[in-house]
């Protein structure tokens, strides 16, 4: 038998942070694959719509996927904030799932998720993650 012993208690370092979807939808968007995360600082005109939902102390984060097939999604799965530690500043990642489907008929629009959470730190990476679902994944 092995007896781990721990110094000192575990401290956690990440928390998860919840969001409100402003908009999920597969008929507008930019034609070009995005992600933005806008604080007070100006939006693409594509985001005007949501910038009245968001107050002070509130993050707008968008993902686009560009121009895709009927049927295609993008959604953001989860926003992890880990704390400053050892003279390391906070840092947030965001989660973004893609779903690119094969078939289906072109479209001038694009899938889109836009959410606003808490405010997030300055360092904040969008972090990509494979679909579980069939498909081509972008």
């Amino acid at each position: 038998m092995t007896v781990i012993s721990i110094p000192a208690p575990l401290t956690v370092l990440s928390q998860t942070c919840p969001f409100v979807t402003l908009a999920a939808s597969d008929l507008t968007g930019p034609p070009s694959r995005q992600r933005v995360l806008a604080r007070a600082a100006h939006l693409p005109d594509w985001l005007r719509a949501w910038e009245r939902y968001v107050t002070l102390g509130q993050t707008l984060v968008a993902v686009s996927m560009g121009r895709a097939r009927l049927g295609s999604t993008i959604r953001i799965s989860s926003i992890i904030r880990f704390a400053a530690t050892n003279g390391r500043p906070a840092f947030s990642h965001i989660y973004v799932q893609e779903l690119e489907v094969d078939s289906g008929a072109p479209r001038s629009g694009a899938p889109i998720h836009v959410i606003r959470c808490a405010m997030l730190p300055t360092h904040t990476r969008f972090i990509e993650v494979p679909s579980s679902k069939k498909g081509r994944h972008a």
